[in-house]
This record gives structure tokens, C-alpha cells and sequence, in this order.
């Protein structure tokens, strides 16, 4: 299965940018509508998003979430660690080595290597994407 957390935050946060300027409040439900998915998902996207103060979120009649800080300050980093934190890149799988097998015997840590690095590739190029330059390529 496919994880499109990341996705579906970046979405969440470039629609606050463009439609409001990151001002106007916009409800879960506006989300589920807009993206075709429960707001139940996008609840525990927002919970995440809050914790991670990238948006601010209103309770009661009227309320909803706004960005807690202007586009240009915001980076698709922040988002994806705030979504991802809990899930690595690239799995590996969890099987113990086959002791009589030198490749079985290194590819734990040779797998280890390569996911790093994946992930500080990764994590360098969100980090000079900010939220601006999405909403910036919107037509």
C-alpha cells in the first residue's frame, strides 16, 4: 500500500497558502471534499500539523486551521518529518543473516547505508523547498 500522508499534507497546507493566504480558517470537512477522502484522515493529518506548529487549529462553530507561520517560512521538511516521523523511507527487512552467506552477513548494515542516505538526500532537497514555491507554480 501506497502512504500518501505526506501527499495529502502538502496538499492541506499549499491549499491554506494559495485560498486564504494562509489566513482564513478551513475546515476538515472542506478538506475531505477538496482531496475525495474522509475527514477522519485528514483530522489525524491536522492533529499532526498542529503538534508540529505548522497550522493552528480552532474548535467550535466556525472553526477550523490556518497556517501558523507565513508560506515562506514553512518547508516541505517540516511537513514530511511531521507526517513521517514514524516511518522510515525505504524498509528493510527484519530477517535475521544466514550465517554461512557473506552477502546475507552485510546487507544489514549495507541496506542501513544506502536508506541514510537516501533519507539525507531526501531531506536536503525538502528542506529548500518552502510552501511559497508551491503555491508560486499554481496556474
Amino acid at each position: 500500500m501506497v502512504d500518501t500522508r505526506f501527499a495529502v499534507s502538502v496538499q492541506i497546507m499549499t491549499s491554506l497558502a494559495y485560498r486564504y493566504g494562509g489566513e482564513e480558517l478551513m475546515s476538515s470537512e472542506d478538506f475531505g471534499h477538496i482531496l475525495q477522502t474522509n475527514p477522519t484522515f485528514i483530522r489525524k493529518l491536522i492533529t499532526k500539523l498542529v503538534q508540529a506548529n505548522l497550522v493552528e487549529s480552532f474548535r467550535g462553530k466556525g472553526g477550523g486551521i490556518k497556517l501558523a507561520r507565513a508560506p515562506r517560512e514553512i518547508t516541505l521538511k517540516e511537513i514530511y518529518q511531521a507526517v513521517m516521523a514514524d516511518k522510515r523511507l525505504v524498509a528493510t527487512h527484519e530477517k535475521p543473516a544466514f550465517k554461512h552467506c557473506p552477502v546475507s552477513c552485510s546487507m544489514g548494515q549495507i541496506l542501513c547505508d544506502v536508506v541514510t542516505g537516501m533519507e539525507r538526500s531526501t531531506l536536503s532537497y525538502l528542506e529548500k523547498q518552502r510552501l511559497s514555491d508551491l503555491v508560486s507554480k499554481i496556474k
